[in-house]
């Protein structure tokens, strides 16, 4: 019989957990290039829509890592100093990952989300799925508050509602100096939601203020 404090009774998870699982065919799909900072930069570029606005609706910043046969990995290091740890390169999610090209009444959230392989290594980690899902239960409840279909939703009220949630302000705009409880975070996300163009240089010419 096993120990207390055999790898047999406390070591393992009450049921198996799966690294990867099946994924959506969405409007958006995520792909590595998608989530590689900028030219000279230290995020990625924002997600922008056939309308020229800014589709994010969430954000993660965990490197695309995989699990690899040999000890080389074949991927160069894409890591940057966030929070004071190595981390991967800020990115946002675009809303159209969570809504699928086809099936009407239906959005997914989580691991299901439209990303690539690759991509799935920095989308697949808790804190990025929790947005995620207060993004896609938010969309929900729009959609049923409007009588519209997930991909008839407009972004931007989807956007707002993260930023002013009373509970759980959630950023949609990466900003390595602006944590949501600092006086000025919320103008800043408006100002890069407003003007992308912008992002991340501000008009005094600071690079890495995004």
């Amino acid at each position: 019989h096993p120990t207390p404090h055999s790898p047999f009774t406390t070591a393992y998870a009450l049921h198996p957990y799966y690294r990867e699982s099946r994924r959506l065919i969405g409007l958006v799909t995520l792909r590595e290039q998608d989530i590689l900072p900028i030219p000279g930069g230290q995020v990625a570029a924002l997600p922008i829509d056939e309308l020229g606005q800014v589709s994010g609706i969430a954000i993660g910043n965990y490197p695309n890592d995989h699990h690899y046969p040999g000890i080389n990995f074949p991927l160069a290091p894409k890591s940057i100093r966030w929070g004071g740890r190595w981390t991967g390169t800020p990115f946002t999610i675009p809303y159209g990952c969570l809504v699928p090209i086809s099936t009407d009444g239906l959005l997914v959230c989580e691991k299901n989300i439209s990303v690539s392989h690759i991509a799935n290594g920095s989308t697949r980690l808790q804190p990025l799925v929790m947005n995620i899902g207060q993004a896609a239960g938010l969309a929900a409840a729009l959609c049923v508050i409007q009588n519209c279909q997930p991909r008839n939703l407009s972004i931007r009220h989807i956007q707002e509602g993260l930023l002013h949630d009373p509970i759980a302000p959630a950023s949609i705009i990466p900003l390595f100096n602006f944590p949501p409880h600092h006086p000025d975070w919320l103008y800043w996300q408006y100002y890069y939601l407003n003007s992308p163009e912008e992002y991340p240089v501000t008009r005094e010419g600071e690079r890495g203020r995004g």
